[in-house]
């Protein structure tokens, strides 16, 4: 698997809804076509809606069909890998914790996104995550991107307004000032951005990662905090990317 997708393991149960038709592949979200998960896994699409996504159903006690021992809170997540990294991609994806319960606390977290590059510099290889943090009343999101020139990463906690929520990213990959992450929250990439990843203005130098070279989003990597208090549901929809990579597949939605 993809170098930076690791970090998306998948974990020991996990049920999706969806209606029956959903795993056709041209009704999934450019450019997501694959998807990673254990049980019950299929895509909460209604026919003729463009709210693509994911419902999370979590427990601490369901029994998995096919085995003998209730797993603890899981995984699951689409993604996809591209032949050839780009310097510019935007991504958008909807957040429901409005039924997910449990998290209220920061150490209770888990990731729901991350662009990867096709190198590894300084022991790190994706170019953006986002971590879903524990909070009251609502959570807060964890973006997290490296900085070249020897510098550590460079990390910022946006707390939600609300248990629902839009976000949106955007991720340039150059030398010096060229770098640079934007991200909005429940607002148009047409409008000022909610922050900027960008140490500072001296830009985030990040050229030697070489670009996106696939993504991923859903639930992976919880903490075993969030794995002992987790349930409820969780619904990551309205997924949409830049990427036109699946567009001559007869793909037809994505964020221009």
């Amino acid at each position: 698997m993809l170098n930076g997708m690791s970090s998306f393991a998948t974990g020991a149960l996990l049920m999706v809804a969806g209606s029956a038709g959903a795993q056709d592949a041209e009704r999934w979200p450019v450019p997501f076509e694959r998807l990673s998960g254990t049980l019950y896994t299929v895509l909460n699409v209604a026919p003729d809606d463009s709210s693509y996504g994911l419902t999370l159903f979590l427990s601490q006690t369901v029994v998995q069909p096919f085995f003998s021992e209730a797993g603890p809170v899981a995984s699951a997540f689409m993604y996809y890998v591209r032949p050839q990294p780009i310097t510019f991609a935007r991504y958008g994806f909807r957040i429901n914790a409005s039924e997910l319960t449990g998290a209220n606390d920061s150490s209770r977290a888990f990731q729901i996104f991350t662009a990867s590059a096709p190198v590894m510099v300084a022991s790190w290889p994706q170019l953006l995550t986002v971590n879903l943090l524990g909070g009251t009343p609502y959570p807060i999101l964890q973006l997290t991107t490296p900085r070249g020139g020897g510098k550590p990463i460079e990390q910022v906690l946006v707390p939600l307004s609300a248990a629902i929520a839009m976000v949106r990213v955007e991720i340039d990959v150059g030398a010096g000032t060229a770098g640079r992450v934007r991200y909005w929250i429940d607002a148009d990439y047409s409008e000022q951005p909610t922050g900027v990843l960008d140490d500072e203005g001296n830009g985030l130098d990040n050229a030697a990662w070489s670009g996106v070279i696939g993504a991923a989003i859903g639930m992976s990597s919880t903490t075993s905090q969030f794995r002992a208090m987790g349930g409820g549901t969780l619904t990551i929809d309205q997924i949409g990317s830049s990427d036109d990579l699946l567009f001559g597949d007869n793909f037809e939605f994505g964020l221009q």
